[in-house]
């Protein structure tokens, strides 16, 4: 997912992708289908500056939804996680639909709720990572999970920088949604792992 709300990535992690194997394509969630491809991939973002046109387009948010029910691979960070959520409420307190992936709602503050480097423990198998791994990235977000239901937890981060304290990564089917931002460059065997889960998929 590339455009407008979804537009942080290191390039430097495409290319860990396409070194695993993968054909990248694509495509904005703000105006586009979901292409015809065997796993997804949200960065980080501004999904809270184009949240009403985000919520308009139903046909992506429900293909969203359903594809990580059916168990397609999807990795989301930071405004991806936004995305995932179930509902985005912006600055002015207008609410808007995202996908419902998960069942969580998302804010956003006034202020910077996390900023810096964090090492992220694996705790719960997913897309990327086993049990007992551990990766480092950052995090850097204005936003706050503020309500969620019996969500499972992939990773425990070394600072209270997740998104319940020191708990970080919604998992899923086979979504995983963080506010971690990660660099392959520390962890080149989970952007192969997520190629070959879409792969298989």
């Amino acid at each position: 997912a590339r455009d407008e709300a979804f537009n942080f990535y290191y390039e430097d992690n495409f290319q860990y992708l396409r070194d695993a194997g993968a054909e990248l394509v694509f495509f904005s969630p703000l105006r586009d289908a979901i292409p015809d491809v065997d796993g997804l991939y949200f960065g980080g973002g501004y999904p809270e500056m184009f949240a009403e046109r985000l919520a308009s387009n139903a046909v992506a948010r429900d293909a969203v939804k359903r594809l990580s029910e059916e168990g397609m691979p999807i990795y989301a960070e930071c405004g991806g996680l936004m995305y995932m959520c179930r509902g985005l409420t912006t600055l002015d307190g207008e609410r808007y639909d995202m996908t419902g992936v998960f069942d969580a709602e998302v804010r956003m503050t006034g202020r910077l709720q996390a900023l810096g480097y964090v090492e992220a423990k694996v705790v719960r198998d997913n897309v990327l990572a086993k049990t007992g791994d551990s990766a480092r990235g950052h995090v850097f977000h204005y936003s706050e999970v503020v309500e969620h239901g019996d969500e499972e937890f992939a990773y425990d981060l070394d600072k209270e920088k997740g998104i319940e304290g020191a708990m970080d990564a919604f998992v899923k089917n086979r979504t995983l949604a963080s506010y971690t931002h990660l660099h392959f460059g520390s962890c080149p065997e989970w952007a192969q792992t997520f190629v070959e889960a879409c792969r298989e998929y």
